[in-house]
């Protein structure tokens, strides 16, 4: 099983989403992360990870946080 983060900004669970896999295209990205956020109170705002090939390669870009320097 494929664990996400949380939203970095408000701590929401983030949703893999997965095309069916039919296509004739073999290149085809249609993984994708998606989350909305509310972290801004009372408006919501879609955070999306780019598409990938793999539900592996669209769970670690959006678990992937820079370092914060302090």
């Amino acid at each position: 099983m494929i664990e996400l983060k949380p939203c970095p900004f408000c701590g929401g669970e983030a949703r893999l989403y997965k095309g069916d896999g039919i296509s004739f295209d073999m290149n085809t990205r249609d993984c994708f992360i998606i989350h909305l956020c509310n972290s801004g109170g009372s408006l919501f705002t879609t955070i999306r990870t780019d598409n990938f090939r793999t539900p592996e390669q669209a769970a670690d870009a959006w678990n992937t946080r820079k370092e914060v320097e302090e």
